[in-house]
């Protein structure tokens, strides 16, 4: 097998940068598909891959500073005898990427494991798997058990056509230690999306099942499957509706000994499937043995109208000291961040679209968000592509990676945030009083309702930083800001009962 790595400098394409140095939108290389993303010291790695992944046998690797400027870029090619090509697929460890290699000779597809230097420039293994009775298949998902182990969901393909789900545990040195292959029947197909260890020293397997494909018949449900710690599967667990399609979403560990897991029910209308009443975001909080806790859905939550599409298609859920991240797209136009506290209530969503190509008509274009991690500033680096389609204004017909870079609000633009107040103060206009506005000195509080519980006090400046907080305050009160700056202030009540509102001020 020969590798090559081919280094090369590179410009952004385009790069929508602030002053702050906090959130830009950058692309690179026509033609790529960013999947992951890396922090690395003060800059990003981005792994991608070509869109159009035919006779391609390459990963591709970007390099950008926190600008946003993409200051390096290379090529990992595979020219071996079976290889035409290369899919990294999510999930990826530092250093460490699965996918898959494809044979010249029927077109089979060889799961492969990719062991890279840490800054991804070099390889230091490569193993190639082709396993008895399977005539191929792809890793997906790569979880870091320790040091020497790791452990794999794969899809995986039977000589006889079939796709199934397998999980393996594998040695970093590419040894394979066991194999378990699950399935879901007759004319089905279950392919996984995401993996995870639980407390009990197994696993939850997220995957996609697939019925009746190609017939008008055809649907999918997400189904959650528990293994012990060798593998052997314990339960299956199908959340949402019966009978409706119900798409993979993700299962991670809560803040307390259970799991919290996200999905879709996307509005399709194939064959004699009922199409979905609701089209929106789920989330659910289950046992480790599968008992559901709470559902939630965020139908009332999430806008009915953005872009053109609400077939929410959840790529990754991450969690952060005080709740969940969810990414993936809506369908149509946008990419999308979506944060809920640990009870599944909505905290903020946020849509993303190229910034410079807005005269473009909606229906031309895409934006995909394929996966995202936390940054250590606070905030959010996202990756995917955008597709212009032939017929725009411009460009005419073009697909390149992407990186989002975006704040602790999700903001690309410094101050979103403030919107969600502001939505929210229309919502409590008649039941919040503030006076005077604007203010010098003392500022009087006063709520119309009657209430019989107290409430805490916060007050928030321009750049989201709370100045104030102040604990056990009764219907009507009076502080002091005279301390405060001049500027406006968002003013935000929240009461024992965990109902928050919100107003607006100005400090003279």
């Amino acid at each position: 097998m020969f590798i090559k790595i081919i280094l090369f400098i590179l410009f952004s394409v385009t790069s929508f940068t602030s002053w702050t140095q906090e959130r830009f939108y950058t692309s690179f290389r026509y033609n790529s598909v960013g999947f992951h993303i890396i922090e690395k010291d003060s800059s990003f790695i981005s792994i991608g891959r070509r869109s159009d992944v035919i006779f391609e046998n390459s990963l591709y690797f970007h390099e950008f500073s926190i600008l946003g400027d993409t200051t390096m870029g290379w090529v990992f090619d595979v020219d071996s005898a079976i290889s035409t090509e290369i899919q990294y697929t999510n999930g990826a460890l530092p250093g460490i990427i699965g996918g898959l290699v494809v044979g010249e000779q029927g077109g089979i597809l060889y799961p492969t494991l990719f062991n890279f230097t840490d800054d991804f420039t070099d390889t230091t293994s490569v193993h190639i798997y082709q396993f008895t009775g399977e005539r191929g298949g792809r890793f997906s998902i790569i979880n870091k058990i320790n040091d020497t182990t790791l452990i794999i969901a794969a899809g995986m393909q039977a000589n006889n056509y079939t796709l199934h789900s397998s999980l393996l545990k594998i040695h970093t040195n590419g040894e394979v230690l066991w194999k378990q292959d699950y399935y879901c029947g007759n004319d089905c197909r279950t392919l996984p999306y995401n993996l995870i260890s639980t407390h009990d020293g197994g696993f939850f397997i997220g995957c996609n099942e697939y019925y009746h494909v190609g017939t008008q018949q055809q649907y999918e449900k997400m189904v959650i499957i528990k293994t012990d710690s060798l593998g052997d599967e314990e339960f299956r667990y199908y959340p949402g509706i019966d009978g409706f399609h119900i798409r993979a979403g993700w299962i991670i560990q809560a803040n307390d000994s259970n799991y919290v897991l996200s999905y879709s029910d996307p509005k399709i209308n194939e064959g004699n499937q009922p199409t979905n009443p609701d089209n929106t975001i789920w989330i659910a909080k289950i046992d480790e043995q599968g008992n559901e806790i709470w559902i939630h859905s965020l139908y009332d939550d999430l806008p009915l109208n953005q872009g053109y599409g609400l077939n929410y298609y959840i790529t990754k859920m991450e969690k952060i000291s005080d709740g969940f991240i969810i990414g993936g797209n809506d369908g149509g136009l946008f990419g999308f961040l979506i944060k809920t506290d640990f009870d599944g209530n909505l905290i903020w969503y946020r849509f993303y679209d190229h910034p410079s190509w807005e005269e473009n008509e909606p229906t031309n274009q895409q934006t995909k968000i394929n996966g995202f991690t936390s940054t250590s500033d606070g905030g959010f680096i996202l990756t995917g592509n955008y597709t212009s389609f032939p017929g725009n204004v411009y460009p005419n017909g073009v697909s390149m990676a992407i990186a989002i870079k975006v704040d602790e609000y999700g903001c690309l633009v410094e101050g979103c945030q403030l919107a969600d107040a502001i939505m929210e103060l229309e919502e409590n206009s008649s039941t919040v009083h503030i006076y005077p506005n604007p203010v010098s000195g003392f500022l009087t509080i006063a709520i119309d309702k009657e209430i019989s519980q107290s409430f805490s006090l916060s007050i928030i400046n321009l750049n989201g930083q709370q100045v104030l907080n102040v604990n056990n305050l009764s219907t009507q009160s009076t502080i002091d800001i005279s301390d405060l700056n001049s500027g406006i202030y968002l003013l935000r009540l929240l009461f024992e009962n965990g109902e928050a509102l919100t107003r607006k001020f100005v400090k003279d």
